[in-house]
């Protein structure tokens, strides 16, 4: 059985930021979606692209799949 997916795959250049005020904002313990930014779960994605995967999986290449809430 063939099972249809919205499967993208792009390659894209990727860096990091901690939860901490000096690298956000003025919540840094809430993400743009409004959740708590957890290690091994959140990820987030330049503001342009944010309304557009909000919520999406993200698998990414030797860590595994994240949620983009940021």
């Amino acid at each position: 059985v063939h099972h249809e997916t919205n499967l993208l795959v792009y390659k894209v250049s990727m860096s990091h930021y901690t939860a901490s005020a000096d690298e956000t904002d003025s919540t840094p313990n809430i993400t743009a979606s409004g959740t708590k930014p957890t290690v091994g779960r959140t990820i987030a994605v330049s503001a342009d692209l944010y309304p557009h995967l909000k919520g999406r999986k993200v698998w990414i290449e030797g860590l595994g799949v994240f949620t983009v809430e940021d």
